[in-house]
């Protein structure tokens, strides 16, 4: 789970480049309201990710895939919440990640350039990587039976309502926020738009930190400055 952040964090570094290269001011803002549409769905589905992966560590008492099995038949809740979870970080439709990777993907295409072609096809496939591997959490942990001699075979002592309840509530919560940005897209990306025109044209956003008299002598970031 924590190396998947890498590839994740990847897909924003694609989209800051493409808002930073493109060379029409709608690219680049489109490209720069995807990476932001993206970076929220990540937070909030890799937060419950971790929160999945401690409930499954304290189900087998261990960080080890292999020490843990048979969580499917043993909580179902978990289950759920976790296939969900897992499916939005994948951005399979119509889940939070998949809004976002589309953007990216479809703004690197639109470079028309073999750069751009390359960047698109490797996005893709980051996403068919991390499907695999989810897969094999999935497989591990709630699918497979739980080897001999394992805590997955029994509820930990210290494991038990009220505590697991309370760590279901705050990891439901996530997953049902993240269920909200894939649902209702449109208006996470009316909002990422905004957002994303602030940082690309930042006019409005000096002026009003410093002031107009002030903003008005700054020299704009298009401009050369003779030294």
């Amino acid at each position: 789970l924590s190396i998947h952040v890498i590839s994740q964090v990847g897909y924003m570094i694609l989209g800051i480049a493409l808002a930073l290269a493109a060379g029409v001011p709608e690219a680049g803002e489109l490209a720069m309201a995807a990476t932001l549409l993206y970076m929220v769905q990540h937070m909030i589905v890799k937060c419950s990710l971790f929160l999945c992966g401690g409930l499954i560590e304290k189900y087998g008492g261990t960080d080890e895939l292999s020490g843990v099995g048979s969580l499917l038949t043993r909580d179902r809740w978990l289950a759920t919440v976790f296939l969900i979870a897992a499916l939005s970080l994948v951005g399979l439709p119509p889940l939070s990640g998949f809004f976002g990777k589309y953007l990216l993907i479809l703004a690197s295409f639109q470079r028309f350039d073999a750069w751009g072609v390359f960047l698109g096809i490797v996005a893709v496939a980051t996403g068919a990587l991390t499907l695999l591997s989810m897969a094999k959490i999935w497989s591990y942990a709630f699918w497979s039976p739980a080897p001999e001699g394992s805590l997955s075979q029994t509820l930990p002592p210290e494991f038990r309502p009220p505590q697991r309840t309370i760590a279901l509530v705050a990891t439901t919560s996530l997953v049902v926020l993240a269920l909200t940005v894939g649902l209702f897209a449109h208006v996470y990306f009316e909002l990422a738009s905004k957002a994303g025109k602030g940082i690309i044209h930042p006019d409005a956003y000096v002026t009003a930190v410093l002031g107009e008299r002030v903003a008005s002598t700054m020299v704009p970031a298009n401009e050369e400055v003779t030294p």
